[in-house]
């Protein structure tokens, strides 16, 4: 069964973009949002490189927060997730791990508003510590931010490019695409 959240905005992009600042910005503005699950889970294990090493167990874990959230969504006015369904689908692929029916079934049946918001990366210069974003190298992090976009493209989402400026007026310009 094909559910569609009409009220819930997806932000994502590669690693280091400002996503979690941007969704800090939307909750300080008074919008319910949803923080990155991949991050809590990677902490969680306790696991160096957690994602890399169990990379089907996390991306499983992670489904299962993104379904609890979009069941709480369901109930709220406009929302916004810090990565949505199609993230774990785009992360295996990057890794070379092939991508289970059951994740594939869960992004054609769960779906984001059409129009996703792809947080274009920071500077090289700002992106220091790859430690901070998932141990991603810049040349990955790049190669990564393309596949996603292309991964929400595949499932049907419509992208809006949110580029590089102030977090306020990264957040106003997502705000006029809905408001």
């Amino acid at each position: 069964m094909e559910y569609y959240l009409k009220n819930g905005f997806v932000l994502t992009g590669g690693p280091g973009g400002g996503k979690t600042t941007l969704i800090e910005e939307l909750k300080k503005r008074g919008y319910y949002t949803f923080d990155e699950e991949a991050k809590k889970i990677i902490r969680k294990s306790g696991i160096e490189n957690f994602h890399f090493k169990y990379p089907i167990k996390a991306v499983e874990e992670g489904m299962k927060k993104y379904i609890l959230n979009y069941e709480l969504a369901k109930n709220l006015d406009i929302c916004f997730f810090d990565r949505g369904f199609p993230e774990a689908p785009a992360y295996l692929r990057f890794i070379g791990v092939n991508i289970p029916k059951k994740i594939l079934d869960l992004c054609k049946n769960y779906k984001y508003n059409k129009n996703v918001f792809l947080i274009e990366l920071l500077e090289k210069s700002k992106y220091n510590n790859p430690k901070e974003h998932g141990n991603f190298t810049w040349e990955q992090t790049l190669k990564y931010h393309d596949l996603i976009k292309k991964t929400y493209k595949e499932f049907g989402y419509n992208t809006i490019s949110i580029p590089t400026l102030s977090i306020e007026d990264r957040a106003d310009m997502i705000l006029s695409h809905i408001e």
